[in-house]
């Protein structure tokens, strides 16, 4: 039987218990902790497996809201895709979007360093595979892989910021910064999570 409003704003987890789930509908459940935390949980199945999604805390997000947000993941589901990975990307987009306005006002590069990566963007911009020769050229250079070069490497490899910065933080040979010199750094957390033998081939095809 659905859960009301009542039923979620009294729900508890003994103390006898780690979590107590509360099942509402369509997948939707409400998981109470031990410390009285509330969250929204929905499940799925895709391709034969089993998964979940949190869609978010209570009371932040309300139970009315919490349904609409799984008849959201249900017809991603419907659709054939993954809630997890699309929420995801989606997180990544916002950081990105937010990290390529702060690279367009950078200027710890001069022109004739600018100059120079542009260079090396277009030596490699018919090899396949390039992006790995590409930035060991950039690291070789300058010591580290500049946030400057994304938009080069972006434009000249169709590739978004986010998969660039994945690329380059997904290997730990690669540095974002000169050591022992401080940089504003913009990590994508949800991507380097995603980052994956899907990913991969997502980068490789592009290439």
């Amino acid at each position: 039987m659905p859960l009301n409003v009542r039923q979620v704003e009294n729900a508890k987890c003994p103390s006898n218990k780690p979590m107590k789930v509360f099942f509402d509908a369509d997948g939707l459940s409400l998981r109470v902790t031990k410390n009285q935390m509330k969250s929204w949980i929905v499940q799925y199945q895709l391709n034969g497996k089993r998964n979940n999604v949190s869609i978010g805390s209570y009371p932040k997000v309300s139970l009315v809201d919490a349904r609409k947000e799984c008849s959201v993941i249900k017809k991603m589901v419907s659709d054939g895709k993954d809630p997890k990975i699309v929420r995801q990307m989606q997180k990544a987009e916002v950081a990105a979007s937010e990290t390529l306005e702060t690279i367009k006002n950078l200027k710890t590069l001069s022109s004739q360093q600018l100059e120079k990566i542009n260079e090396y963007v277009e030596k490699y911009q018919n090899v396949p595979g390039a992006l790995l020769p590409l930035m060991h050229t950039i690291q070789d250079d300058f010591g580290f892989i500049p946030e400057e070069s994304y938009k080069f490497i972006s434009k000249a490899y169709n590739l978004s910021i986010a998969e660039i910065h994945g690329f380059v933080t997904f290997y730990h040979h690669f540095r974002t910064h000169l050591p022992g010199k401080i940089f504003y750094k913009f990590v994508v957390l949800s991507l380097v999570k995603l980052w994956d033998q899907r990913i991969l081939k997502i980068i490789a095809k592009k290439n």
